[in-house]
């Protein structure tokens, strides 16, 4: 009973031990294999690194005439939408300032109260200056064109035509005013017709429509627009408060932001060295390019060999 005890613990230990030196041998083997792929991906990384020595300087001028190009972009493209804020600025000054003159309006007045009246943010300086242009056409003074302008910010404030822009609905007003068009009229909250002021402005004055004058008919509509906007004064200061007044005053902020630099850009020497600067540039970088393809070629075609070898033996 004690011998056959005897030969089974021996099988048992012969077992155990077989075990051992076959997870030895499977062990070694393994390594040896993992060492053979480090080697191979040693040597590819060594031919890797031995290409990047190579085109360092290469690739380092790459990088910084793309990083140049890339900062350029940018900045061309501020200078871009700063100069075309300040050219529409100017314009619109100079459209309004041109109707002035002609009116017999002072151009310095007329320009301080465009930019007054978009001061706010509520409306953009264009539909200013252009609201402004309209009325003085008609012949209004400039006190009278600034009090219309109001009436109309407060009526349109929340009563005008939801497909319009609030500096949209008082220019087209302006307009309407200007040409005889009540359906513009009415875009900017005034509802009453163009028809009816001018009646009610004959009954005032003891005289028909069919006498008035095309000034009188103009003072009928300044009259009878400044009375239907009453009930809404104060409106566009309501406006000014909400989310949306606050993101016009921001977007107004930056427009003048841009309209400045843009004033800046095209009158400064300075400016339009630089702008030189970067044109060269780009015509050096494309030239680089050209000049160095083979280079760069193989410097890409020996990265993507370099990946492979890397993402074939992390996978082992």
């Amino acid at each position: 009973m004690a011998n056959n005890l005897d030969i089974n613990i021996r099988a048992q230990i012969k077992e155990a031990v077989d075990s051992i030196n076959k997870f030895g041998k499977e062990a070694t083997s393994t390594l040896k294999d993992v060492e053979k792929s480090t080697k191979e991906a040693s040597g590819s990384i060594n031919k890797f690194s031995d290409q990047f020595s190579s085109l360092g300087s290469t690739v380092k001028v790459a990088a910084g005439a793309l990083a140049a190009l890339y900062a350029g972009q940018k900045l061309i493209g501020f200078f871009a939408d700063a100069t075309q804020e300040a050219v529409q600025f100017e314009n619109a000054l100079i459209g309004v300032n041109s109707v002035a003159q002609a009116f017999g309006q002072n151009t310095d007045e007329v320009t301080e109260a465009v930019k007054n009246l978009a001061s706010d943010g509520l409306v953009p300086v264009q539909n200013v200056a252009n609201t402004l242009k309209n009325l003085l056409a008609t012949g209004l003074e400039l006190p009278q064109a600034i009090e219309l302008f109001n009436a109309l910010k407060n009526s349109a404030a929340f009563n005008r035509q939801g497909f319009l822009s609030l500096g949209d609905a008082i220019e087209g007003a302006a307009q309407g005013i200007k040409n005889g068009n009540s359906t513009l009229v009415d875009n900017a909250g005034i509802t009453k017709n163009l028809s009816i002021l001018q009646k009610e402005y004959a009954a005032s004055i003891g005289t028909t429509v069919g006498r008035l004058t095309e000034a009188q008919k103009i003072q009928a509509a300044y009259v009878g627009i400044l009375r239907e906007a009453a009930i809404f004064t104060g409106d566009a200061a309501k406006l000014s408060e909400t989310y949306s007044g606050a993101t016009a005053r921001l977007s107004f902020s930056y427009n003048q932001l841009l309209v400045t630099i843009g004033e800046f850009i095209t009158k400064s020497p300075a400016i339009t060295q630089l702008v030189g600067q970067l044109a060269t540039t780009f015509n050096n970088l494309s030239g680089f390019i050209t000049e160095n393809q083979k280079s760069i070629k193989s410097f890409i075609n020996d990265f993507v060999i370099f990946s492979s070898v890397a993402t074939a033996t992390l996978s082992a």
